[in-house]
């Protein structure tokens, strides 16, 4: 297991220890994250029949949301959807391993992986996009025949339909890499390839947007929209780790192509710069893990360069079992404290915080107001969560982030709550603190123009003071 050759043996032990990992990690990880809450939301919308941009907003391209609805259309369950994250992110990191290894060995990449592991989060359109990056990476890497080069261009072009900025980027850089590296008898062939691989994946979705009626909003969301997302950034200090890794490793990059000339390095720090605009506009680890990922990989084969020499067999296996150590670490530090409940339907085999029945409450006394003949409107960063519990789906509330409301102004809907018959709005008594992405004025307007009619801890029913 431990030796420095890939053979057939060490990559199926290597993706078996990965799943058991990943698995662990998915699935005992209590729910806290709202990241997890809304990407889970939006591929059950997509699940329960509704359309990506005329029915709901987001500003994200469907492509990732829209493969990880379909098995959720018999099961409406976070426990499957976490299943499939498990499979997505064990496919991640076998692919990886695999690019790791043929610039390593064996015990190189399988080392990198393991501790990748342990800062993953939950599989999202930018885990898409990584696997796409990497699949355009390892094809760029071999010579091959042109045709694979369609692969290529299908590829690139499904992370622009997962992720529409890094996605582009990826989808131009394709190409311009690809007439560099391949020669001058090829070029034109593995052009045309390209173009032909993109082209059918665009006509296909082209056919899907007019089908569905959706041509127009589209754009408006996914491209329109990105101009108007002033305040939806910030940098955590969790993200600076993977921030100085691609700066060192992008540099070692450059300085081994300057030395050596090998157009391996600079398509891997071009590539990688795509990458790295995850990260853009949130620096955090969920965003940032993928480009300290891609950027360890100098890093590492800079250690084998200076160190290979010096590490033994005890070495390699004692810090394989770190690693994994670290893992499970994690994993425990994150379950400790949960409970799981069986009455919530789409939340069943699910590690949850104690405070759920909390929520469980709050939709309750929603419903009661809705039996009375009042609409309830949830402005409040958990009303994804809310709606979960409740089996229903509330646009554009449960994604009320700034940035993601497409060209609409937030404050419209605040306004057309507040002078709706029969309205009650809920909202926290501190919305503007408790998410930084919750779009500004909302809760000044509601207070202004509402009068709080019932609470319960940090939540306050309002009713429209006309």
């Amino acid at each position: 297991m431990f030796g420095k050759e890939v053979t057939k043996k060490n990559i199926i032990t290597a993706v078996i220890i990965f799943a058991i990992l990943v698995f662990l990690k998915e699935h005992l990880c209590v729910l806290y994250s709202m990241d997890e809450i809304r990407n889970y939301n939006l591929s059950r919308a997509i699940a329960m029949g509704y359309i990506p941009y005329r029915d709901f907003n987001m500003v994200m391209t469907p492509l990732f949301f829209q493969l990880l609805a379909i098995p959720l259309i018999p099961v409406k369950s976070l426990f499957v959807c976490r299943l499939v994250h498990s499979l997505f992110l064990t496919l991640m990191m076998w692919l990886f391993y695999k690019a790791a290894a043929a610039e390593t060995d064996h015990r190189h990449a399988f080392l990198l992986s393991l501790i990748s592991i342990s800062f993953l989060d939950i599989a999202t359109y930018n885990t898409m996009f990584f696997v796409c990056a990497l699949v355009v990476y390892m094809i760029l890497k071999e010579k091959r025949k042109p045709l694979i080069y369609s692969v290529m261009g299908a590829v690139a072009t499904c992370a622009a339909l997962s992720r529409q900025t890094s996605g582009t980027l990826l989808l131009i850089t394709g190409i311009i890499l690809l007439v560099v590296s391949v020669s001058k008898e090829q070029r034109r062939k593995a052009v045309l390839s390209y173009l032909a691989g993109t082209a059918a994946i665009c006509f296909c979705f082209l056919f899907y947007l007019l089908g569905t009626k959706t041509f127009a909003a589209f754009w408006d969301y996914c491209f329109f929209a990105i101009f108007k997302t002033d305040g939806n950034s910030a940098v955590n200090p969790d993200g600076i780790p993977a921030l100085v890794i691609t700066l060192i490793g992008g540099a070692l990059d450059l300085f081994r192509y300057r030395k050596d000339h090998n157009k391996n390095n600079i398509n891997h720090l071009i590539v990688g710069l795509t990458v790295f605009t995850v990260g853009i506009p949130i620096v955090d680890q969920m965003h940032m893990v993928y480009t300290g990922m891609w950027f360890a990989l100098p890093l590492v084969k800079l250690f084998k360069d200076l160190f290979e020499s010096k590490t033994t067999k005890l070495i390699w296996m004692t810090c394989d079992i770190g690693a994994v150590s670290l893992s499970l670490l994690f994993t425990f530090m994150s379950f400790r404290g949960s409970v799981f409940v069986n009455d919530i339907d789409e939340l069943k085999y699910v590690p949850l915080t104690s405070d759920i029945r909390a929520f469980q409450d709050i939709a309750q006394i929603n419903d009661l107001y809705e039996e009375n003949g009042y609409k309830v409107t949830v402005f409040a960063q958990e009303s994804a969560l809310i709606s979960i519990i409740d089996g229903e789906f509330n646009p554009p509330y449960d994604l009320f982030l700034k940035g993601n409301l497409g060209l609409n102004d937030p404050l419209a809907y605040a306004e057309e709550a507040c002078n709706s018959e029969n309205s009650i709005i809920l909202i926290t008594d501190n919305y503007q603190e408790s998410d930084w992405e919750a779009p500004d004025g909302i809760e000044e307007y509601i207070k202004s123009h509402c009068h709080p009619i019932y609470s319960y801890s940090q939540y306050v029913w309002y009713m429209p003071d006309q």
